[in-house]
């Protein structure tokens, strides 16, 4: 995580390459290595993206005078999408660059097979960022907000690794716009972040499934009420929830000790491995196939009853707190429900 300490101090030399499973590590990278050198004064950046990487530019800016006479950072972005031809007129540009020009070169991949790695290895620091495991996640989460001056609780860091995975932008993204609500130089626990998530992807779902193992019915209902409070209510949200149900079931009957064995027979990302398991057991067998009945039971009740969707939902989220196994809207007078009484 982070530059050695050479890189970070600027100690970069000319040239210095930049490998990184992660898009997000090349960006923080790049970021990091632009401000090394401009933290001492404006310092002109021209950054090049490939596959359209201008050539012609490239030398003509190696080649100007003004190249060899005062510093000038160049930034070329995902060169591994570049061809062999155009990597082997790169190559000859970067060595005409003089001595106070510093190149950055970023690739998502490493292969060191390829010619152009093995060639600019040579007279290029290397440096390499493996994929980032899902037992590092809440740790990137922590070092994004640190940036902003916070510190983010571990239960936090967990809940934004659980819910981005290793889109280390989305996490970030979210720590922004969290600025604007709690303020900085805080702890940030879990219920500053939660608000900031409701409707984010499947996470509403994730919550609610969540609220319902802790038994909680009313932050069940408040995340129902937040769903259709937004402008983007997707139906297939109850499918999902059936589907996150029936991986919870599936982990309790494999009963499978190791995170990434289960992770793989189950469906589960392995950066959800600990909550479901509590999730799991939690709910018990007969919990996870009375909820999964429920949620058939409750799209069978929209498709076919005047039950109001946001009513439906709201027993759903009742039936998965109390573990019921009744048949429900049998007790209701639908007519009632649809006028509000």
């Amino acid at each position: 995580m982070g530059f050695s300490e050479d890189r970070a101090k600027g100690r970069f030399g000319e040239r210095y390459l930049i490998f990184a499973a992660n898009p997000y590590v090349l960006w923080d990278a790049a970021e990091s290595w632009k401000a090394t050198w401009q933290k001492h004064g404006k310092v002109p950046v021209d950054t090049f993206q490939t596959p359209k990487i201008d050539f012609d530019r490239l030398l003509d800016i190696g080649a100007t005078i003004p190249m060899f006479a005062e510093t000038r950072l160049v930034l070329i972005r995902d060169v591994n999408r570049a061809t062999e031809p155009q990597m082997e007129r790169l190559l000859k540009i970067l060595k005409q660059f003089g001595p106070t020009t510093k190149t950055l070169v970023t690739a998502s991949e490493l292969d060191k097979r390829k010619k152009w790695v093995k060639t600019i290895s040579t007279w290029s620091l290397v440096e390499e960022f493996p994929a980032i495991y899902p037992e590092k996640l809440p740790g990137w989460a922590q070092r994004i907000a640190g940036e902003f001056g916070w510190h983010l609780s571990p239960a936090a860091a967990d809940l934004l690794a659980s819910t981005y995975g290793d889109d280390l932008f989305a996490t970030r993204q979210t720590i922004e716009r969290a600025t604007f609500f709690i303020g900085r130089q805080r702890r940030v626990e879990v219920a500053d972040i939660e608000p900031l998530l409701a409707g984010e992807g499947m996470h509403s779902v994730f919550l609610l499934l969540d609220a319902a193992a802790a038994a909680d019915l009313g932050r069940a209902l408040a995340i129902v009420r937040s769903l259709f409070a937004s402008d983007d209510y997707p139906p297939i949200w109850l499918s999902s929830l059936a589907s996150l149900l029936t991986r919870l079931l599936k982990l309790l009957e494999l009963n499978e000790p190791n995170d990434v064995t289960a992770s793989q027979l189950t469906g589960i990302k392995p950066y959800f491995m600990k909550k479901s398991r509590d999730q799991a057991s939690r709910f018990g067998p007969e919990g996870l196939v009375n909820g999964i009945r429920a949620c058939y039971e409750t799209e069978w009740a929209i498709r076919t009853s005047p039950l109001p969707e946001r009513t439906a939902w709201e027993l759903l989220a009742w039936r998965l707190c109390s573990r019921s196994s009744m048949a429900r809207f049998s007790l209701f007078d639908l007519e009632s429900a649809d006028s509000g009484e």
